[in-house]
């Protein structure tokens, strides 16, 4: 689990900062060449990781994953679509 081993105050400070976010079906979460602030947690749903166009799907994130951590931890701009 990702936060597994961590102090429970570190885990209590990042839950009263959680914001909920829904977003519609085909809407760009995370666009290509763009970074993020977020790190997303799905609930409900699932989040396609795929190409700009959508014409090639590389992954589908499921209920209970998490996505764009290391967008924010190496600073990086994402080479995919997340929608």
């Amino acid at each position: 689990m990702f936060f597994e081993g961590t102090e429970e105050a570190f885990i209590d400070e990042i839950v009263i900062n959680l914001v909920p976010r829904t977003f519609s079906k085909d809407t760009d979460i995370i666009k290509i060449d763009h970074g993020t602030k977020y790190v997303y947690f799905v609930l409900k749903g699932k989040v396609t990781v795929c190409s700009q166009d959508a014409v090639e799907k590389y992954l589908v994130l499921d209920h209970n994953t998490y996505f764009g951590e290391h967008l924010i931890f190496f600073n990086l701009k994402s080479s995919n679509a997340f929608r």
